[in-house]
């Protein structure tokens, strides 16, 4: 079954220059189609939480899947582009830039809990205006605040600058399932085997090997959310037994693929409509 897909445009919210308003929040929903977001930046910095569905977020320096456990952080004036699969439901809070100094200043994943679940449902039901000293205004600071002391999330797929590296990630993005040695890829990035496993260690951190198993897992978890089994996943991502690629999950994330899932499959849900334009 094909899926249609639209273009949407960045909110008129992040734009906003009003210390006042300290977190604006919006809620919207992607309907029977998948979004996809130009790329573009914000004056004020974005928290972005999917109370249901996954949500890619991919910026010059990374690509992060988020799940209802989770938020992006995405400072003010960071480009960035973001993928709402279809019936999704996601909230935004921007955050004013007077604020700025309170918060990371990069790009990266927030593991939140069930409270910053309810001040986030609070701040959209608040809506985008209230008054200076009012018991809603109160209520944004502390979201604030909440926000600050988020913990970073270790899953994530930081990309390269170097053009070598680039070329071959840009390939395994494009072939997850792709069952080719550094042997190959180090003729596609015309080095040696080793140079290119120096190069990715020097650009991400990762080791060649460790950076294939994150792009797997995060790919796993965006097939599983949809709804496929994790015999189906293993084997779209070119497994030939579900014990190797459970284990390989394991090693990434701590968890088996269920135990994962279970974990970071709570939704949230808010009933009024709403949509990105």
């Amino acid at each position: 079954m094909n899926i249609s897909k639209k273009t949407v445009m960045p909110h008129i919210a992040g734009s906003l220059v009003d210390s006042s308003q300290p977190v604006v929040a919006i809620p919207f929903r992607t309907g029977n189609c998948e979004s996809f977001g130009i790329a573009h930046s914000h004056k004020r910095a974005q928290f972005i939480y999917p109370g249901t569905g996954i949500v890619k977020v991919q910026t010059g320096y990374g690509i992060w899947c988020i799940s209802p456990s989770q938020a992006a952080w995405i400072p003010s004036m960071h480009e960035h582009r973001i993928l709402y699969p279809q019936n999704t439901t996601v909230y935004a809070l921007f955050i004013d830039s007077s604020l700025s100094s309170k918060f990371k200043n990069y790009c990266c994943v927030l593991n939140i809990d069930s409270f910053m679940k309810e001040l986030i449902l609070k701040a959209v039901k608040i809506g985008e205006k209230y008054s200076v000293g009012s018991h809603e205004h109160s209520i944004m600071q502390v979201i604030s605040g909440e926000i600050s002391r988020l913990t970073p999330s270790s899953l994530n797929l930081p990309l390269a600058k170097d053009e070598r590296v680039l070329r071959v990630m840009n390939y395994l993005l494009d072939n997850p399932a792709s069952s080719k040695q550094l042997d190959h890829f180090s003729k596609i990035a015309c080095t040696s085997t080793k140079n290119l496993n120096r190069l990715f260690m020097k650009e991400t951190r990762l080791t060649f090997g460790t950076w294939r198993k994150h792009l797997k897992v995060l790919e796993a978890v965006e097939k599983l959310s949809k709804g496929l089994s994790v015999t189906e996943v293993s084997i779209d991502l070119g497994y030939r037994s579900l014990s190797s690629f459970v284990s390989m999950f394991r090693k990434v994330t701590g968890k088996t693929p269920g135990a994962f899932l279970r974990e970071h499959s709570c939704q949230v849900n808010y009933t009024e409509n709403s949509c990105l334009t």
